[in-house]
């Protein structure tokens, strides 16, 4: 089963504010038609609805909060599974996680329970170790949950490294089959043993050797597999048993199902401003027009290329305005000061400034430290001075 992981819950949390406004002001343009997708992702009208409800939390309080919890357990399977976990997410982890488990009755009602990816886990029917002296197959050598999370490039390590081991052992093991077989003590059945290894397992009778692999217990694991995946979704319900397998099969390091992407493209968004005409017998009217204008996911002034050659014309002439000039700076070219003796650059203190190298620290060759008389006081010069509880620097006080 192929899961797909998209980012567009956060992409919409970042330009949405209400459905109304991003319909209005992002999905549309001024002639009211609809822009198609928006930074590559296009968001349904329950997307739209969720996260509204969801803003909401912050300004409406518990109240709020309940009607949302209530919304995404009915309306959850109409948007896509990381977005139904990243809001379950955010509720039991932000300001009001309490409430959230006790509106959902600690995680009881549907897409709000505990599904973890390890539900059914004897269901997998893989042999985990690589001693497992199995000819025909390969041992995975690593839980299933965990071997499907992995980069590829570590599955095929693995993979290659499992098989190397599998030889070795296997050979190893022909030698006792063929060979040593402990007569006339005990009869090992070596041959047979290995011949009901592609069947049932022959670890159902007394053979003679310590630790024999449970073989037979793959094959019946076979036959109930369907059960345990069954009474997995018989506890859980359709909603959470959707988000079950969403982690049980999705491969992070996978680029064909983790899809999310960051980029710099521009939003545009529609700009309404009000504008004074004048007509032919010279009457006033206000008119409202709509320009779009390029901005981030934020709604501020994009970098591009194409915006920083803008030039701003003015009576002293023009200017880019992307520049230390068009900002109200200096406007001096900038000096390149490469990180060499040559290129370092030595400041130029003004004229009748001191530089460092001016300042007399009062330090000589002889000297390393020099007392402070803030932290070393000097010794009372007589005992009535320093039996004094009063002003002891009465003496230099000027009257």
């Amino acid at each position: 089963m192929a899961s797909k992981l998209t980012n567009k819950v956060e992409i919409l949390r970042a330009l949405e504010r209400t459905k109304r406004q991003f319909d209005t002001l992002i999905q549309s343009n001024c002639r009211g038609a609809n822009r198609g997708p928006i930074l590559g992702q296009v968001f349904s009208e329950k997307d739209k609805e969720l996260l509204e409800t969801f803003k909401k939390i912050n300004s409406s309080g518990l109240k709020q909060l309940n009607v949302f919890i209530n919304k995404l357990s009915s309306d959850g399977a109409d948007i896509d599974e990381f977005s139904v976990i990243y809001y379950t997410y955010q509720l039991f982890n932000g300001p009001l996680s309490k409430h959230a488990r006790e509106i959902t009755k600690n995680r009881t009602i549907p897409n709000f329970k505990l599904n973890p990816d390890i539900l059914g886990v004897n269901s997998n029917t893989y042999k985990s170790n690589s001693s497992t002296p199995v000819f025909a197959e390969v041992a995975v050598n690593a839980n299933f949950e965990t071997f499907n999370k992995c980069p590829a490039f570590i599955q095929a390590s693995l993979q290659a490294n499992t098989r190397s081991t599998s030889i070795v052992f296997n050979f190893n093991f022909e030698s006792s089959v063929y060979n040593d077989n402990t007569y006339p003590y005990i009869n090992k059945n070596p041959k047979t043993r290995v011949k009901d290894e592609y069947g049932r397992g022959y670890d159902n009778v007394a053979q003679g050797n310590y630790m024999v692999k449970d073989v037979e217990f793959f094959h019946t694991a076979k036959n109930i597999t369907l059960d345990i995946l069954l009474s997995v979704r018989d506890f859980l319900g359709k909603p959470d048993y959707r988000l079950y397998l969403f982690k049980k099969f999705m491969n992070y390091f996978n680029p064909k199902n983790n899809t999310p992407v960051s980029t710099n493209d521009p939003v545009i968004r529609l700009l309404s401003f009000m504008v004074q005409e004048f007509d032919k017998e010279g009457h006033e009217k206000m008119t409202t027009k709509c320009t779009p204008i390029e901005t981030d996911m934020f709604g501020n002034s994009i970098e591009s290329i194409k915006n920083k050659q803008f030039e701003l014309k003015t009576d002293q002439g023009k200017f880019k305005l992307y520049t230390v000039k068009g900002q109200l700076g200096s406007g001096g070219d900038p000096v390149v000061s490469p990180i060499t003796e040559e290129g370092e650059y030595i400041p130029k203190f003004a004229t009748g400034e001191d530089s460092e190298e001016d300042i007399d620290t009062g330090l000589t060759a002889d000297t390393d430290i020099v007392p402070s008389e803030l932290t070393t006081p000097k010794p009372p010069e007589s005992p009535e001075q320093a039996l004094c509880e009063e002003d002891c620097d009465k003496d230099n006080l000027q009257y």
